[in-house]
């Protein structure tokens, strides 16, 4: 056993060099062949095997640097772990190496839960941002699993990436990642959800792409691939789209339009010089040769892809807001605050309201909300809501003329009516007591409340 010991401790030391890293490996591994290393000198062993392959995994080759990593598994230590987590981050940089090397079968036995808390994180270094080791491991995985189609894997990833949406819950590209794995899995419906979460985080052209694959119906199919061009309009990007939005176009007999993506399409492979399909002539075939192609508006693209916009908000709760007020955060931020018909506040940054420039205080937007586990708040298909719409939730809405009188309760907290329209402090900076002022108000349950600041007229 002392023997162990001072052949393990000196191989350790030895291994720290780069350049005695293989003397050491030489020294402890055929104490481990032999059966003769201890258990509790494991993790010893996993060190100098990590230092060793680390520092020469690019001339070992893949087969010795393949077999390394197979030895390290057999090892019994602590799992999750440093040493486990820094063999995860040696496999990644090995399979950029030798694409031969099949990540996915490591990992798998590496161990999906075997993560540590740190390990979920993303570090700044020299003003850029590093993956975390479970995003770098799901994104080199899922390059894999293209061609890879064993049920036990897509398991595995499912299991990671249900991890990771939740971790993550503002990497779109996690949830997209679950939506495409849910859906080899023959788990359509949950996949299409993946894909709405996805998109509620994030507009991407692709995303509807992949989406509409998943879709049965044709209209919301077509409306998918329209919204796809309305969210990229590089056509060097969406080529393909423009090809499968003719074909649908080519089955409803719109040839105008039709023709209008097979010219889109074409212009830019030819421009690229990038092999024209074969689908594009048999599409091309399809249309009646006097047929002139459209001259497609921005307008008729919004309005096909309607349907994909109420499909990807239907399940969220619709609601009328009252733009109560902007404002500058300490850190010098436009912000809005904005009041539900219960009298909670939202607030957020003000360009979150879509720039939508005519937008002032007093006035009211319908919009879907969603939260994230965090409470944060996103407003999704922001609108102007009408008079009728805001007198529904609010109560009737109503200018009231007069007067203002500014007194303080009690504890010293200022209040005004306006004839008998209450005024609350918040909407009284830069009033003096008795100034005749226009306000806008909703008059609910007998009581009238002003929605704005009180504007000084002339009388």
């Amino acid at each position: 056993m002392d023997n162990v010991f001072s052949i393990m401790s000196q191989a350790f030391k030895l291994s720290k060099d780069k350049k005695t890293a293989e003397e050491a490996y030489n020294m402890a591994q055929p104490l481990f062949k032999e059966g003769k290393l201890p258990t509790d000198y494991h993790l010893t062993f996993a060190w100098i095997l990590y230092r060793r392959l680390k520092a020469h995994y690019q001339s070992l080759g893949s087969k010795e640097s393949r077999q390394t990593l197979a030895l390290y598994l057999q090892l019994c230590t602590e799992r999750p772990s440093v040493v486990h987590s820094s063999f995860l981050y040696l496999a990644i940089s090995i399979k950029k190496t030798y694409p031969e090397f099949k990540f996915t079968k490591f990992f798998s036995m590496w161990g999906v839960d075997n993560f540590r808390d740190d390990d979920w994180m993303p570090f700044k270094a020299e003003n850029t941002t590093i993956m975390s080791l479970v995003q770098k491991t799901t994104y080199l995985a899922m390059a894999e699993m293209k061609i890879i189609n064993d049920p036990n894997m897509l398991v595995m990833m499912n299991t990671l990436l249900t991890k990771a949406t939740a971790r993550y819950p503002k990497t779109a590209e996690h949830q997209r990642q679950l939506g495409i794995i849910l859906a080899r899995q023959g788990l359509r419906k949950e996949a299409v959800n993946a894909y709405r979460q996805a998109l509620l985080t994030e507009q991407k052209a692709y995303f509807w792409s992949e989406l509409s694959d998943l879709i049965d119906t044709h209209e919301l199919r077509k409306a998918a691939l329209c919204m796809a061009l309305t969210v990229q309009r590089n056509d060097d990007f969406v080529g393909a789209i423009h090809l499968r939005l003719a074909e649908i176009l080519i089955q409803e007999r719109d040839f105008k339009q039709a023709l209008f993506d097979l010219n889109k399409f074409y212009t830019t492979y030819s421009n690229h010089q990038w092999n024209i399909p074969a689908d594009y002539y048999r599409l091309t075939e399809a249309i009646p040769k006097e047929t002139q192609p459209a001259q497609r508006t921005a307008e008729w693209l919004e309005r096909m892809a309607m349907p994909a916009r109420d499909f990807l908000l239907d399940d969220l709760p619709m609601s009328i807001l009252l733009i109560e007020k902007f404002f500058n955060s300490k850190k010098g931020q436009e912000m809005a605050t904005l009041k539900n018909p219960d009298g909670s506040s939202i607030v957020l940054p003000k360009k979150k309201l879509k720039g939508r420039k005519t937008l002032e205080p007093g006035d009211f937007i319908k919009a879907r909300i969603k939260q994230d586990d965090q409470h944060r708040v996103t407003l999704l298909g922001i609108d102007i809501a009408s008079d009728d719409e805001a007198a529904s939730h609010f109560g009737k809405i109503v200018v009231v003329e007069g007067p203002i009188s500014i007194k303080c309760n009690a504890a010293g907290k200022p209040f005004a009516f306006v004839r008998r329209c209450y005024v609350g402090a918040n909407l009284l900076a830069g009033l003096n007591d008795r100034d005749t002022v226009r306000v806008k108000a909703f008059q609910k349950d007998g009581k009238t409340t002003a929605i704005t600041r009180p504007i000084p007229i002339s009388k």
